[in-house]
């Protein structure tokens, strides 16, 4: 993805604190040719300078059986 300058943040720590500041994220999937999009909570978690988001789809949400 194209970042423009201005707007680039390669801080690692500061990355991680605006995402827990968030903790949502898009999970974006195509279900028959057509975009589909859930909202998820996540946890996100850094060890030894690896970032893991962790998130849930409800068993509800029929994106899970694509995603």
């Amino acid at each position: 993805m194209y970042r423009p300058t201005a707007f680039q943040e390669d801080n690692v720590d500061k990355l991680v604190a605006f995402m827990r500041a968030t903790s949502l994220g898009t999970l974006v999937s195509i279900v028959n040719g057509i975009p589909f999009a859930s909202h998820i909570p996540l946890v996100i978690t850094l060890q030894e300078g690896v970032v893991k988001l962790t998130g849930h789809l409800a068993k509800q949400n029929p994106q899970w059986q694509v995603s």
